[in-house]
C-alpha cells in the first residue's frame, strides 16, 4: 500500500444550502498553473496535496490543465482504499458557454477521467473580454440546472458575479447557485456583495487570498505579522484564517509541500476580533483588484457597475 509523504490532517467541512458538504479549503490549478505555466509540475503538486489531506480541487476549462489533473487524480484513485467519493472536484465553464453548457461539461469530465463533478461554476457573467453572452443569463442557468438533473454535477454555482448579475437569476431560477467564487483579500473585500450572498445563503469562495504577501502595505504587514507572532503560525495561515473566519472558503495553491502544511494551520487557531478588524481596516487603505480588470464591468465604484446583459 502506498504511504503518504506528509501526515494527513483533517480539514473541516462546510455545508452548502443544498445539503452537500465541501472541504473548507481548496487547492487551485489556476494562477501559477494557468495554461501549463507550471509545466509538468502540477500533477506532482496535486498528489502532494492529496497526501497532505486536501480533498477539494478547483479547476476550470480556461486553465487548460485537465490533462495534468487527470494524471494526479488517477494515480491517487488507483491506490488501495482511495475512493472518488472522498474528493470534491470543481470546475468552471466560460469559453464553451456560447457553444453549449452540456458539451462543455462533457468535455471536462472526459479530460478529467471522471463521471461527475461535485460542482460546476459559470466562470463569469460575461465573456473574458467583458462582452455579453449570446444568451441571457437565465437561459444559460437553465442549462446548468439540466446538468444537475442529468447527475453530471452535484451542485452548481457562479464565479466573479456581482449583485446585479445574481439578481437576474436568483428570484426566478429553479436551482439556486450554491456559491459565488470571487477575488477576495484584504485589498478587495466587496462587503455589499458578501452581505448579499450571505442573506441569500450563497457561500462565498475566495481566490487570491494571499495577494497581500506580494503587494507591500506597511499597515497591513504590521497587522498580519503581529497576529502571526501571537498565534505562532505563518503570515499566509493568518491571511487564510482571516478569510475563513470572515465566513469565506479560501482556494489557494502552491508547488511547495511545506506550504501545504502551513495552509492547513488555518484551522489550528483563531484570530481575535481586534486582529480581524486591524487586517480589514489596513487592507481598505490600499484597494486593489488583480483579476478581470480587462472587463469594464468591474469598476472600483460598485455603484457604477453595469449589468452583464447591457
Amino acid at each position: 500500500m502506498a504511504t503518504s509523504r506528509y501526515p494527513r490532517k483533517a480539514i473541516p467541512t462546510l455545508k452548502l444550502a443544498n445539503g452537500v458538504s465541501i472541504p473548507a479549503i481548496g487547492f487551485g490549478s489556476g494562477t501559477a498553473w494557468y495554461k501549463g505555466k507550471g509545466g509538468d509540475k502540477l500533477a506532482p503538486a496535486i498528489l502532494s496535496a492529496l497526501d497532505a489531506g486536501y480533498r477539494y480541487f478547483d479547476s476550470a476549462e480556461m486553465y487548460g490543465n485537465e490533462t495534468q489533473e487527470a494524471v494526479a487524480l488517477q494515480k491517487w484513485l488507483n491506490r488501495p482504499g482511495s475512493k472518488r467519493e472522498e474528493l470534491f472536484l470543481l470546475s468552471k465553464l466560460l469559453p464553451s458557454i456560447d457553444t453549449g453548457i452540456k458539451a462543455g461539461c462533457q468535455c471536462i469530465l472526459k479530460k478529467l477521467g471522471v463521471t461527475y463533478l461535485d460542482m460546476l461554476l459559470l466562470h463569469a457573467p460575461f465573456n473574458q473580454d467583458g462582452k455579453p453572452f449570446r444568451k441571457p443569463l437565465i437561459s444559460i442557468w437553465k442549462d446548468m440546472e439540466a446538468l444537475v438533473d442529468a447527475k453530471m454535477v452535484r451542485s452548481i454555482g457562479v464565479s466573479n458575479w456581482r449583485i446585479a448579475d445574481l439578481e437576474q437569476i436568483h428570484s426566478i431560477c429553479r436551482i439556486k447557485p450554491c456559491v459565488n467564487q470571487i477575488e477576495y483579500h484584504p485589498f478587495l473585500q466587496q462587503p455589499k456583495l458578501n452581505q448579499w450572498c450571505k442573506e441569500h445563503k450563497i457561500l462565498v469562495m475566495s481566490y487570491s487570498g494571499l495577494s497581500s504577501l506580494t503587494t507591500r502595505c506597511t499597515a497591513l504587514d504590521t497587522a498580519v505579522r503581529s497576529a502571526a507572532k501571537r498565534v505562532g503560525h505563518c503570515e499566509a495561515a493568518v491571511l487564510l484564517r482571516w478569510c475563513f473566519q470572515g465566513g469565506h472558503l479560501p482556494v489557494t495553491t502552491t508547488s511547495k509541500p511545506v506550504r501545504l502544511s502551513q495552509y492547513m494551520e488555518t484551522f489550528a487557531f483563531e484570530l481575535t476580533d481586534q486582529e480581524m478588524c486591524a487586517i480589514s481596516k489596513a487592507g481598505q487603505s490600499q484597494p486593489l483588484r488583480r483579476y478581470w480588470t480587462q472587463c469594464p464591468q468591474f469598476n472600483s465604484d460598485p455603484s457604477k457597475e453595469v449589468p452583464a446583459d447591457v
